[in-house]
């Protein structure tokens, strides 16, 4: 303790090192740097504006020039005049944003953090790589999602309905967050005059749809297509009165007579001869000469719906003339409403089937949320099923987490096909979704010190999910099965966010403890599918073998996969290991528990999801069902039955469930 002290009091009698300023850059660096960037500015300021007049340099003056931002034109620093095109960048540079790179450097936490690999919610521990459509953080890749913060906005979010309201003339605003190729025609009403062509029609419209501000031209004999619009049609037909009027002012002055008191019958009837004439002798004399067969009738179609646009409405009127239905990506979920909204049946399945065939973490919350609207049970349980596998694995690295629902979350969670590394890691995931949650204007992924900052800053008089704002949340929370996290760290950092409530930790160190006393035994679990703690890992194509250690209560077990030769046939099993196994590093278990007896009554699981070979949209799920066995410490009971599987394609989801019943 003497020499402690001496230590600490000589530390503070020293004096304190200050390090020196960094040098200034040249002064022409930085005028060439502010010059450049102020350079679209100058460009644009006018002579009115400025009441300066043009410069005009003689030829005996030589002009430095200066880039316009990121358009790398080069112009002089004054008013640009009468250039159109040299103004037209220069507003293209003034509105662009910054790129990627500068965004990411300015928002990291540190420097270290931008460029390098971080060991966060989702790193590296759990042995996972990544799949090609997983973002993830590296020294050599471009994207570092876990690296980026955002100012925090305080504002409350929204939970219902969904974020997807809209004006009629504006793009969807999941356009920006689902990536895909979005072309949009300048005159929607062109399109149909493409799908017209192609179906090789050779008469005259003679249907106006009159719908979002804009007439349609249309053929009666593809309406039917569309329920709605065959009614609407009908409709019309019945309330018509036969005739065709020359043109719309002989159709007003006609009705204006009809109506009037002043005129005898005799002078309307021949002004109605004299404006109109009658439709089924236009129909006689003009069939067969590629002309107008029946009137032109005018159809209203009264459109409310803030999800359809005059694009998806152009595409799906355009269906109406093709006998097979093709939907682009990006154009699902607009056509999908559409379809909807006019009960074409056959482009709502097509558009279904678009949408299940192209799940990913870009799409599925914005796919979810129109099925929900539209009352599409396929996709539902399509985007159900996806989340389910790729809850933990994808979509905790992205920020579409914000998107998920609450009570589809809760739904997911309770599901016993939900795959995670560990409960560690759902744990985090949530944490992860409530942060955004709490923050709906987020446009980057926070980092794990951000979210662990931001809930630990809080009054600590109580948890998060005690407080008015928490509650909502608790049910989810409530689905996890903490008794799962058994690392000392992991219950650390738990605790020092300070978002579950204490009596729950109370419960969790409790079990903790009559576990480890009582030789394992999860004497305070008795339901197995809620009990059970979970494992898993993603098994790529190559090299076609993994193997995890999985500890629990001083129990130790190594799960492994590995592939048969070169076929799709695999096989999974469990193996306790010894203390003094090699598999086991003394760094992994310095601190760890091992007990010391000869057998083990274990309660276990094992699953393996993965793609069917004959669809990419069917997935294939393969249990051992719940077995018991008396694992011990030789070579015959310390293996645990193999499951088998046949005709397995990359990615495999491989599952491990875990239950010490009283022995």
């Amino acid at each position: 303790m003497t020499a402690v002290g001496t230590t600490i009091s000589s530390l503070q009698s020293s004096k304190a090192y200050t390090p020196a300023c960094l040098p200034k850059p040249p002064k022409r660096i930085m005028d060439y740097t502010a010059k450049t960037l102020v350079a679209p500015y100058s460009a644009l300021r006018g002579v009115v504006v400025d009441a300066q007049e043009p410069h005009e340099p003689t030829s005996r003056t030589k002009i430095r020039m200066y880039s316009v931002g990121s358009t790398n034109r080069w112009r002089s620093p004054h008013s640009l005049g009468g250039d159109l095109l040299g103004s037209s960048q220069a507003v293209k540079a003034i509105t662009s944003t910054k790129s990627g790179t500068v965004v990411r450097a300015k928002t990291a936490e540190s420097a270290a953090i931008s460029i390098s690999r971080e060991s966060d919610f989702l790193g590296s521990a759990w042995g996972r790589s990544p799949l090609a459509s997983r973002p993830f953080t590296s020294a050599s890749q471009e994207r570092v999602s876990h690296a980026i913060t955002f100012p925090m906005m305080q504002q409350k979010r929204e939970l219902s309905p969904p974020a997807t309201a809209m004006s009629l003339q504006t793009r969807t605003p999941y356009a920006s967050s689902a990536r895909t190729s979005r072309t949009r025609f300048k005159e929607p009403a062109k399109v149909l005059e493409m799908f017209a062509r192609l179906a090789n029609q050779e008469y005259e419209p003679d249907v106006r749809l009159h719908c979002l501000g804009q007439v349609w031209q249309l053929h009666r004999a593809f309406m039917v297509k569309s329920k709605v619009l065959h009614k609407l049609l009908q409709h019309a037909l019945s309330e018509s009165s036969k005739r065709v009027y020359n043109d719309a002012v002989a159709q007003k002055v006609d009705s204006f007579i009809s109506k009037s008191d002043i005129y005898t019958n005799e002078y309307k009837e021949v002004s109605r001869r004299l404006t109109s004439r009658d439709a089924e002798d236009i129909r006689l004399k003009t069939k067969g000469k590629g002309t107008v067969t029946h009137p032109v009738v005018d159809v209203l179609l009264h459109v409310s719906d803030p999800w359809i646009t005059k694009h998806s409405l152009a595409i799906s009127l355009g269906h109406l003339y093709l006998g097979e239905t093709v939907v682009a990506t990006g154009d699902a979920v607009e056509v999908l409403a559409t379809a909807c909204n006019l009960e074409f049946d056959a482009l709502v399945e097509s558009c279904c089937n678009v949408m299940i065939t192209n799940l990913c973490s870009d799409t599925v919350c914005v796919y979810l949320q129109a099925a929900v609207r539209y009352e599409q049970a396929t996709v539902i349980s399509a985007c159900e099923r996806w989340l389910e596998l790729n809850l933990v694995s994808q979509l905790s690295c992205t920020v579409y987490l914000k998107d998920v629902p609450t009570e589809t979350l809760d739904k997911i969670l309770k599901s016993s096909r939900i795959f995670t590394f560990n409960e560690y890691a759902l744990y985090k995931t949530l944490c992860y979704w409530l942060y955004m949650q709490l923050h709906p204007g987020l446009q980057f992924m926070p980092s794990q010190a951000t979210v662990m900052t931001y809930f630990s800053s809080m009054t600590r008089t109580c948890s998060f999910l005690e407080r008015e704002e928490g509650i909502p949340y608790s049910t989810a929370f409530g689905c996890l099965r903490l008794h799962g996290i058994t690392d000392t760290k992991q219950l650390q950092d738990v605790m020092y966010m300070n978002i579950i409530p204490q009596s729950w930790l109370l419960r969790v160190f409790s079990h903790h403890y009559h576990a480890l006393q009582g030789g394992g035994d999860m004497s305070f679990l008795l339901n197995f599918s809620l009990g059970a703690s979970r494992f898993g890992f993603i098994l790529e194509k190559e090299p076609g073998y993994h193997s995890e250690i999985l500890s629990l209560h001083g129990f130790h077990f190594e799960a492994k996969a590995q592939r048969h030769g070169s076929g799709n046939s695999y096989t999974i099993y469990l193996q306790r290991l010894r203390p003094t196994d090699p598999s086991l590093s003394f760094r992994a278990c310095e601190r760890a528990t091992f007990s010391m007896r000869r057998d083990r009554l274990v309660r276990y699981q094992l699953t393996i999801q993965h793609p069917s070979l004959a669809d990419d949209a069917l997935w294939r799920i393969e249990t051992s069902g719940v077995l018991e066995q008396r694992f011990g410490l030789d070579q015959k009971t310390a293996r645990s039955q193999v499951l088998r599987v046949i005709d397995v394609r990359p990615p495999i989801y491989i599952s491990f469930c875990l239950f010490f019943p009283p022995s």
